[in-house]
C-alpha cells in the first residue's frame, strides 16, 4: 500500500509528499530513516548516520540489521582491517564498499559496477558516506578488454548482468580484465577481494593471472540461480573452486541451508 502511494505521488510529481510519506512510515515502525529522491530516480536513505542508496525506497529497513547480514555472507572469511587495500567487484550500490572504507581507514577500496544505473547508486553512496579512501570505476570484469552491453531490464539491480542476446538498445560499458585492472591502478597486493557478477566470475578466472597477489577472496557463484531458473551457464561453483585450489589457496564453503549463502566460496593465500 505504501509503496503504491509513493509510486502514485512520484508520478504526480510530488516527491517532498514522497519522501514524507515514507519517513512517517519508518518512524512508526521504529526505523527512524529519512528520505529524499535525488535525481528523480534515486532514493537516498538516512538511518543512524548512514545513507543508503537503491532504485527503490525501503522504510522497512534496518540499518544495523542490513550492515550485519552483509557482514555474514561478504566477510565470513576475513574481515578487512586498518591499512588493507579492497577491491569490490560488482560493488551494487555500495553497501560492502561503505563498510569496506569504514574497516580500512587509511586503506583504499576500488569498487567496480558494471551497470551504469547502479554505478550511478555507487557514486552517490560513496558521496553522501564520505567515503574519501574508495575509488570508482564503472567497468565490467570479464576476460578481455573491450566493450560489453549490459542487461539492466531485471526487477533489481543485483540482477543486472553482461546481456548477451544481441540487442542494440543495451547500454555499453568498458570490459577489462582483472590482470588489467590491477595494473592500471597501480594495484601490487589485494588484501580483499570480493567477486559477485552474477555469474560472469567465470569470465573473470579465465583470465586473471596475478591471483596470486590476493591475500583472501570471496566470490559468489550462482549455481543456485542456474538451479532455480534451468540455466547450466550460471553454475560456476565448480570452476571457482578448481581456479583457487590450482592456484595455491585453502577452501572454504559454508552448508547453511540457504542457497545463495551456501554458493559463496571463500579462499585463503598463506603463500603471501
Amino acid at each position: 500500500m505504501i509503496n503504491r502511494i509513493v509510486a502514485k505521488l512520484v508520478a504526480l510529481k510530488c516527491e517532498k509528499l514522497a519522501c514524507f510519506v515514507l519517513s512517517c512510515a519508518s518512524l512508526i515502525l521504529g526505523k527512524f530513516s529519512k528520505f529524499s529522491l535525488v535525481e528523480n530516480r534515486f532514493w537516498v536513505q538516512a538511518q543512524g548516520g548512514v545513507f543508503f542508496v537503491d532504485l527503490a525506497p525501503n522504510y522497512r529497513l534496518n540499518a544495523a540489521e542490513e550492515d550485519a547480514l552483509y557482514r555474514e555472507i561478504f566477510f565470513h572469511s576475513y574481515t578487512p582491517k586498518s591499512g588493507d587495500v579492497c577491491v569490490d567487484v560488482g560493488a551494487g550500490i555500495g553497501t560492502e564498499t561503505r563498510i569496506m572504507s569504514g574497516s580500512v581507514g587509511e586503506g583504499k577500496v576500488f569498487s567496480i559496477e558494471a551497470s551504469p544505473g547502479t554505478y550511478r547508486a555507487l557514486e552517490l553512496c560513496r558521496q553522501y558516506n564520505d567515503l574519501r579512501n574508495v575509488v570508482c570505476h564503472n567497468y565490467a570484469i570479464s576476460n578481455e578488454n573491450g566493450t560489453v552491453a549490459i542487461n539492466e531490464d531485471f526487477g533489481h539491480h543485483i540482477e543486472a548482468r553482461i546481456s548477451n542476446d544481441g540487442r542494440q538498445d543495451r547500454p555499453t560499458v568498458k570490459s577489462v580484465t582483472m590482470d588489467a585492472f590491477l595494473e592500471s591502478n597501480g594495484i601490487g597486493t589485494v588484501d580483499y577481494m570480493k567477486v559477485n557478477i552474477e555469474g560472469a566470475e567465470k569470465l573473470l578466472i579465465q583470465a586473471f593471472t596475478r591471483i596470486g597477489r590476493v591475500r583472501h577472496i570471496a566470490v559468489s557463484c550462482h549455481d543456485f540461480l542456474g538451479k532455480r531458473d534451468g540455466d547450466p551457464s550460471m553454475c560456476t561453483r565448480q570452476a571457482v573452486i578448481e581456479f583457487l585450489r590450482v592456484n595455491g589457496f585453502s577452501i572454504e564453503v559454508r552448508s547453511t541451508g540457504v542457497d545463495y549463502k551456501d554458493d559463496w566460496v571463500y579462499g585463503t593465500n598463506s603463500g603471501i
